[in-house]
């Protein structure tokens, strides 16, 4: 009597706990992002018109002005790109403007040798978001294509050192 009432409860406890899991799998504490904004939108198709092209000077600042002006989108025509989200809180969109100060990050870590991207002070595009910190960005006057607007990868979870902004254009 006693082993089968033992085995009534560890059965019991085994379905209450299979149950939990599974309203915790079916209720996400975080809420999906949705589809991205129109003006967003907007400055992807002029990332996508403009690739490989040099904008302006060639400055990293000139892409993301010239796509925020030819948009519609407001700024204060500095380094105020719109409004200010956070991104390790909020939904990053593809579109979103990401600037950069004083920066290091991790690239790559081959045979004991460590790789370091700087960014002093550098703006970009997000045309991708591949999870929470890490993004494919549109830009010019860095890496190979120096000049030219390419795309790159940027990994924030290996951010040693600076400050990360991400704005949202606007209206």
């Amino acid at each position: 009597m006693l082993k089968a009432l033992t085995f009534s409860f560890s059965l019991l406890f085994f379905i209450s706990s299979f149950i939990g899991v599974q309203n915790k799998q079916t209720n996400p504490k975080t809420k999906p992002c949705g589809t991205t904004p129109t003006l967003n939108k907007k400055i992807l198709n002029y990332v996508y018109a403009n690739m490989g092209k040099k904008i302006g000077r060639g400055e990293c600042w000139d892409v993301v002005a010239d796509a925020l002006n030819s948009s519609g989108a407001k700024w204060d025509k500095k380094f105020g790109f719109g409004k200010e989200i956070n991104y390790k809180t909020d939904c990053v969109f593809p579109g979103d403007i990401i600037q950069l100060n004083d920066a290091l990050v991790l690239d790559v870590s081959q045979k004991g040798l460590k790789v370091y991207d700087e960014f002093p002070q550098h703006s970009a595009i997000i045309v991708e978001v591949k999870n929470k910190m890490e993004y494919v960005l549109a830009d010019q006057n860095f890496g190979f294509q120096k000049k030219n607007l390419s795309k790159h990868t940027l990994n924030l979870k290996n951010l040693t050192r600076g400050t990360v902004k991400v704005y949202r254009p606007v209206n």
